[in-house]
């Protein structure tokens, strides 16, 4: 629970600014963004956790990056589905390859490597533009 609590003060600073990014490239393409609360998205985490009986694997870099791409569906609407699941593709492609030339370390984790390569995947599948990577 500790790790889930930190990764998602985590993906809150991270994900902001992008996902600020991608609803507004949907409303100018003229699609109609639902609303979504924090709240929304952690009832349903909630009962998913619920459904498992609280059983929880360690998180590998594959499956944060399920867990990115489902939640940044359900922001969406689903309007972006094969965007993401391309994205996504993608971005576990590339992990996989990185996590054979570099174990995960404390510095190096899985967690972040699942946020670095899920980017790009966004990226790749124009959900982002480049220069939103950019420090």
């Amino acid at each position: 629970k500790q790790e889930y609590r930190e990764a998602k003060s985590t993906l809150a600073k991270v994900w902001l600014g992008s996902v600020e990014e991608i609803a507004q490239r949907l409303v100018m393409s003229g699609i109609r963004m639902p609303d979504v609360t924090e709240e929304m998205l952690d009832n349903h985490e909630l009962v998913v956790c619920r459904s498992m009986s609280w059983r929880m694997d360690v998180m590998t870099a594959e499956r944060w990056i399920s867990m990115f791409a489902i939640r940044l569906n359900l922001l969406t609407g689903k309007v972006c589905e094969p965007s993401l699941v391309f994205a996504s593709t993608q971005a576990t492609s590339f992990a996989q390859q990185l996590v054979l030339l570099q174990a995960p370390t404390p510095e190096f984790s899985h967690l972040n490597l699942a946020l670095g390569a899920f980017f790009l995947g966004l990226v790749i599948a124009r959900l982002l533009s480049p220069d939103s990577l950019r420090p």
